[in-house]
C-alpha cells in the first residue's frame, strides 16, 4: 500500500490510519484503517508509553502492508491545545509571525516556555476597524516531544504535526455548503464543533464526550470485551439499546443528551453573539453513526439533520462515503497543517536541509467578512479603536525590539572601540612617559654603565622630577677625580654638582672615598631664549642637541625668528 502521505490520529481510544494523495489540486483518501489505542499508552493525545504504542503501530502497518519509510503526519486531539481567535492590526503578512510571538502571552493564558504558538490566517478585515483575523493555538512542548520520540523509536520521518481542529477546517472549508453550517464530528472521546457560514470561519468547540457515551455503558451492561469494540461499534443498533435494562437506557439517553445539546448550545451562540441562523447540523466522524445520536438531535431542534457523506461535493475527497465520515479530522492535515513540529525536530531537519523552518499559514479566505452588531455604541469603537492603537504601539514595541536585538553586534563593536580608545589613551601616556624624563633617565645610565670605572660604588640613587642625586664610594682620590670629570662631560645631564669630598672606612676595614653628586636634566629654552641664542647663531644648534624631545619644537621656534 502506498501514498503521498501518511495521516495517523493517535486517540485515546481509537487510532485511525488514513493513506493520503494529492491529485491535482485535490487531496483525496486512499485506503485506511482504525485499531485499538493499546490502554495505559495514550492519555488526552499524548503518547505516554511510546515502546507500548509504538510496537503496536509497526504491529498493524505490517499488518496491513503500509511502507513506514513513508511521510508521517499526526493529528492530534486533545483538550490541552488551547484555540482563539484574535485580530491583530493591519501589519504586513510577513510580520504577522512576530505580532503573535510578541502578545501570545495575552493571547494564551499559559507559560510560553511550555507552550508551542502556532496560528491559522482566517483573512484580512476591513471593517469595522482593519486588521487580520487570525486563529492562535498553542501545543505542549512535552505532548509534541512525545510524537518526536514515537518516530525515533519506529524509525519513521516526521513531517508535521496539525491539531485535528485545523485540520477538520482546512477540509471543511472546501465543501461547498452555501449558508451557516454547524458541524459535528464525534469521535469515541469528544465532539469537535465547527461552524462556517459560506466556507468561512466562525467559530469552533471540542466538547469532551462522544461516541463512549453509548458504547461504553452497553459493553459494560452485556460483559462485552473492550477488544470487541470495533465489531460493536459498526453493528449495533438502536434495536440492541432499547434491550438494555431500563435504568442503563436512561443512562445512555443521559450521556446522548449532554453531546446533543452541546451541539445545539454552538448553534444558539452563533444566532445570539454572531446574528446568525444555522442552516443545517451535518454529522461526522467515527462514532457519527451511532444509533440515538442523530434522532435525539432532530427531535431537539428544527433544523435539518445529516451526515458528511451526503453533502453534495464532498466526493472530491473520497468516493467512499464511510471513509469520508471515519477519516474526516485526518485527511485535512495533509492539506494546510500549522506549524507543530517539536524543536528537536527542527533542528534536525535544518542540520540536514539548511533550511530554517517557520510557521506555516493556510490560505487567506476570499470574500468580505460579515461582521455581527453593526449599530455599536460609541462608546464601544471608542474602545475598539483604543485597543487597536494598543496593539499597534505593542507592535512598535516589538518591532524596536527587533532592532536593538538587530544592532547588537554594532553596539559590540562600539563596546570594543570604545575600550580600545582607552587603552590607546592609557598606552599613550605610558609612550609620553617613556618619551619624557624616563628616556633621560635611561640615557643616564647607558652613559653610567659606558664611562664608569668599575671599581665605583654607587650606594643610593634618588630620582626625581629633575635629576638624579648619587652617593657614590669609590677606592681612593684619584679614582674620584676621574669620576667627577667624567660626571661633568656626560651629555645627559646640563649641571653636576659635587658635595665635599671625604675618606671614609668600608665594612672590610680598608680606605675609600665618598661623595655626593647631584645630577640635573637639561631645562628646555624657552621661546625667548631661543630667538636671543639665535642672534648669537648657537641657538639652533643648542636646540637640536638636546635630548629632552623638544629639539623639534625648538628648531620650530628658531626657524620662526631666523624668517
Amino acid at each position: 500500500m502506498a501514498a503521498d502521505s501518511i495521516n495517523i490520529l493517535v486517540g485515546d481510544r481509537l487510532t485511525e490510519v488514513c493513506l493520503t494523495g494529492r491529485r491535482g489540486r485535490n487531496v483525496r483518501i486512499g485506503e485506511g484503517f482504525t485499531f485499538l489505542t493499546p490502554e495505559g499508552s495514550v492519555s488526552d493525545g499524548m503518547i505516554q508509553n511510546v515502546d507500548l504504542y509504538g510496537k503496536e503501530l509497526l504491529s498493524q502497518f505490517t499488518k496491513h502492508n503500509v511502507a513506514k519509510g513513508s511521510d508521517i503526519t499526526f493529528t492530534v486531539s486533545s483538550s490541552r491545545i488551547l484555540a482563539r481567535e484574535v485580530m491583530i492590526p493591519p501589519v504586513k503578512e510577513n510580520r504577522i509571525a512576530a505580532t503573535v510571538e510578541a502578545n501570545a502571552g495575552e493571547y494564551l493564558p499559559v507559560g510560553l516556555d511550555e507552550y508551542q504558538i502556532t496560528f491559522t490566517i482566517l483573512g484580512q478585515v476591513k471593517e469595522p476597524q482593519p486588521g487580520w483575523r487570525l486563529i492562535v493555538q498553542g501545543a505542549p512542548r512535552a505532548l509534541l516531544e512525545s510524537y518526536a520520540e514515537l518516530c525515533t523509536f519506529t524509525h519513521m520521518e516526521l513531517k508535521a504535526i496539525d491539531t485535528s481542529m485545523n485540520s477538520l477546517f482546512q477540509v471543511l472549508r472546501t465543501v461547498k455548503a452555501d449558508g451557516t453550517t454547524v458541524f459535528a464530528n464525534i469521535s469515541p472521546s469528544n465532539t469537535e464543533i465547527t461552524a462556517l457560514k459560506d466556507g468561512e470561519y466562525l467559530l469552533q468547540r471540542n466538547q469532551p464526550i462522544g461516541g463512549d457515551a453509548l458504547m461504553l455503558p452497553y459493553m459494560s451492561a452485556n460483559g462485552i470485551d473492550m477488544e470487541k469494540y470495533s465489531d460493536i461499534q459498526n453493528n449495533i443498533t438502536i434495536a440492541d439499546v432499547m434491550a438494555l435494562p431500563p435504568e442503563e437506557i436512561s443512562h445512555v439517553q443521559g450521556h446522548i443528551d449532554m453531546l446533543v445539546k452541546n451541539i445545539l448550545r454552538v448553534c444558539d451562540y452563533i444566532r445570539t453573539n454572531k446574528q446568525v441562523n444555522a442552516d443545517r447540523i451535518v454529522l461526522s466522524g467515527y462514532s457519527a453513526h451511532l444509533p440515538m445520536i442523530s434522532d435525539m438531535l432532530q427531535k431537539e431542534t428544527d433544523i435539518p439533520v445529516s451526515f458528511i457523506e451526503d453533502l453534495p461535493g464532498i466526493t472530491a475527497v473520497s468516493d467512499n462515503k464511510k471513509q469520508i465520515s471515519t477519516y474526516i479530522s485526518v485527511v485535512g492535515s495533509m492539506m494546510q497543517p500549522v506549524e507543530l513540529l517539536p524543536a528537536s525536530v527542527q533542528a534536525a531537519k535544518s542540520a540536514k536541509t539548511g533550511l530554517t523552518l517557520t510557521a506555516s499559514d493556510s490560505e487567506s479566505l476570499t470574500g468580505p467578512i460579515i461582521i455581527a452588531i453593526v449599530l455599536a455604541a460609541a462608546g464601544i469603537v471608542l474602545a475598539l479603536f483604543g485597543g487597536l492603537q494598543y496593539l499597534m504601539a505593542k507592535q512598535d514595541l516589538t518591532d524596536i525590539k527587533r532592532q536593538i536585538k538587530e544592532l547588537e553586534p554594532a553596539k559590540e563593536a562600539y563596546d570594543a572601540y570604545v575600550t580600545y580608545t582607552g587603552n590607546d589613551q592609557n598606552l599613550q601616556v605610558v609612550r609620553d612617559a617613556a618619551d619624557g624624563k624616563n628616556v633621560e633617565l635611561n640615557n643616564f645610565f647607558a652613559e653610567f654603565e659606558a664611562k664608569m670605572p668599575s671599581s665605583i660604588l654607587v650606594a643610593t640613587a634618588t630620582c626625581a622630577q629633575d635629576g638624579i642625586t648619587l652617593d657614590v664610594t669609590v677606592p681612593d682620590m684619584d679614582t674620584a677625580a676621574i669620576v667627577i670629570d667624567q660626571l661633568r662631560q656626560f651629555e645627559s645631564f646640563d649641571v653636576v654638582s659635587v658635595s665635599d669630598v671625604a675618606d671614609v672606612d668600608t665594612e672590610a676595614g680598608t680606605k675609600a672615598v665618598s661623595f655626593t653628586v647631584i645630577c640635573n636634566y637639561p631645562v628646555p629654552q624657552a621661546p625667548e631664549d631661543t630667538a636671543a641664542t639665535d642672534t648669537s647663531g648657537e641657538g639652533s644648534t643648542d636646540s637640536s642637541s638636546s635630548s629632552d624631545g623638544s629639539s623639534g619644537s625648538d628648531s620650530s621656534s628658531t626657524d620662526t625668528t631666523t624668517q
